[in-house]
């Protein structure tokens, strides 16, 4: 098999952002579930589509586990030889050595979704205002977001930060944009 890497492709992506996976492990669905014991519809399928919209761009994708989780991973979620995985020591992504890293080859943008990793998007969020980076987060693929009101209102808190560069935007609307980021300018 032979791999041709566009690097001029690969440049032109990386100037848009880093797209970022929080947990996409089989064990990670069960802390988010709604009070039914289901994930909320359309959390897994719109997480799935904005990664393949991501990998069809060229941009750098990052998934982003609990160090010592060794849970398999969902189903169109496995890692490409592309791909970065990255292991966290903490609740926030930038808890990795390497992630800051990664963000900075991105031109300093993140477009986030994930599953409830112990507050592993909200902390990321969180992270990125205290690293001057901006972040799209994608809500309809955030499990976080849809099963903790909590989570919700702290998103909806961050994202009101006129300094900062932070937006909740649907999967489909993120899509559309060809994966622009709109965000506000600082």
């Amino acid at each position: 098999m032979t791999m041709e890497f566009n690097r001029g492709q690969f440049e032109s992506a990386a100037r848009f952002a880093a797209f970022v996976i929080v947990d996409p492990c089989k064990d990670c669905l069960s802390f988010g579930l709604g009070p039914d014991r289901s994930v909320p519809a359309g959390i897994v399928s719109n997480a799935r589509r904005a990664l393949a919209h991501a990998r069809s761009l060229g941009l750098p994708v990052a998934l982003v586990r609990s160090q010592g989780n060794q849970a398999a991973w969902l189903k169109g979620f496995e890692p490409r030889r592309e791909d970065a995985v990255l292991l966290r020591t903490a609740p926030s992504c930038y808890s990795n050595l390497f992630f800051d890293e990664t963000v900075q080859s991105a031109a300093g943008h993140i477009v986030l979704c994930g599953f409830p990793g112990r507050g592993g998007c909200i902390a990321t969020v969180s992270g990125a205002i205290h690293a001057g980076h901006s972040v799209t987060v994608l809500r309809d693929a955030t499990l976080d977001d849809a099963a903790d009101p909590v989570a919700g209102s702290l998103l909806r808190h961050l994202t009101s930060y006129v300094d900062f560069e932070v937006a909740a935007i649907s999967t489909s609307a993120w899509i559309s944009s060809e994966g622009v980021p709109e965000l506000r300018g600082k």
